[in-house]
């Protein structure tokens, strides 16, 4: 359903009037640095996931906590970005939808499919309640629940399929989440509402990082590492989008200052200054000057982040240049970035809107407001 042009343009005028002016750059550094937070996964999961001593000073020198909370920080950006430049609230939760889901679920229906073969049971014992468990948990973003699938990768140092899925769960539960917060900020400010956020989440993760020290039980570990505990790292990216509404980034006072807080967190206040310190650091960088435009054959690091994990177990398994250490690392790295070509060309990109900044190989810009072909306003 199209509007006239007159309603057309009135519609137009609301949705500018609804959407803060963004500062933000069309040209940043966004994508090669979700690129490198990838490899770097990629990386220390060969190292932990291969066990091989000569790999190790990989998980010790590269931090995949550091990856990973880097790619908190940028998504809290660009998701509050994509909320506050949807149409509705359909529009921006089929955006999230049509970017995550389809070669999510194409990776976690084809390990099912692949542990048949690779499976010590057989098809019939495979085939059973085991592997429906495993498909219905991961399907749903609740991997922890079943992380393995029966009879597979049992003889190597871990037997999870795909261990990084568990950060797609902290994803999700802040999609859901963001409509609130930006409904909040609205309403009382981004100051007002972030900081207490942030100041929560710091308090939620030190309760239980406490309790899981105190009773030595690895489920308050787990729990304190889900959305909530995350949430500081989401919070300073939503927090340069609403400070960019106001002004320039200022990015080398970011880079400095964000800097000097990650170290001081080495020292004191890990908790209260790490995300400060890592997310102005990564967005100072992010934002400062252009290295290129790394979009223009596809943004490949989802692609990457989902596929590695059982890319690399497979191997181990099936006892792939196992005397070899450093060839298998780049053996499974070429494969990682290899695979994750045809699911960008093939599934990803093809799910998304036609004037999505992805499919135009544009970056994570600032997208236009929807309107069809006659420059009409599409009415939600």
């Amino acid at each position: 359903m199209t509007t006239s042009a007159s309603d057309g343009t009135a519609t137009a005028a609301a949705v500018a009037q609804r959407r803060p002016s963004s500062s933000l750059p069309s040209r940043n550094n966004l994508d090669l640095a979700r690129f490198m937070f990838a490899s770097m996964v990629v990386l220390v999961h060969a190292s932990v996931l291969t066990g091989h001593p000569a790999l190790a000073p990989l998980h010790v020198y590269i931090s995949s906590d550091i990856a990973v909370q880097s790619f908190f920080v940028i998504s809290g950006l660009l998701i509050v970005q994509s909320y506050e430049r949807s149409r509705s609230l359909r529009s921006y939760f089929g955006k999230r939808v049509r970017r995550v889901y389809p070669a999510y679920l194409l990776v976690i229906l084809l390990c099912a499919a692949g542990g048949l073969a690779l499976t010590r049971l057989t098809a019939s014992e495979y085939l059973g309640a085991g592997t429906l468990k495993y498909l219905v948990a991961n399907l749903t973003f609740l991997n922890f629940l079943l992380p393995a699938l029966p009879g597979v990768f049992e003889d190597n140092p871990m037997s999870a399929v795909n261990g990084s899925l568990w950060t797609l769960k902290v994803e999700v539960a802040f999609y859901l989440a963001v409509p609130l917060i930006v409904l909040a900020v609205r309403r009382w400010g981004a100051v007002r509402v972030l900081v207490p956020l942030y100041l929560l989440s710091v308090l939620y993760m030190a309760l239980g990082l406490l309790l899981a020290e105190r009773t030595q039980h690895a489920f308050f570990d787990l729990l304190a590492k889900q959305l909530p505990g995350q949430l500081t790292y989401f919070c300073v990216g939503a927090g340069a989008y609403y400070l960019a509404q106001r002004r320039a980034l200022p990015i080398l006072p970011m880079i400095v200052v964000g800097a000097l807080l990650l170290l001081a967190s080495q020292f004191f206040l890990p908790l209260l200054l790490r995300p400060v310190g890592l997310g102005l650091l990564v967005l100072g960088a992010a934002y400062g000057p252009w290295l290129g435009n790394w979009s223009r054959y596809g943004d490949f690091s989802y692609g990457i982040y989902i596929v590695h994990f059982p890319i690399i177990q497979t191997l181990v398994a099936l006892r792939v240049l196992e005397d070899r250490p450093w060839l298998l690392l780049l053996f499974c790295y070429a494969l990682a970035v290899l695979v994750s070509v045809p699911l960008w060309h093939l599934v990803e990109k093809q799910f998304l809107r036609s004037d999505s900044h992805y499919r135009n190989g544009e970056g994570p810009g600032v997208d236009p407001v929807p309107t069809n072909t006659s420059g009409r306003v599409n009415a939600v």
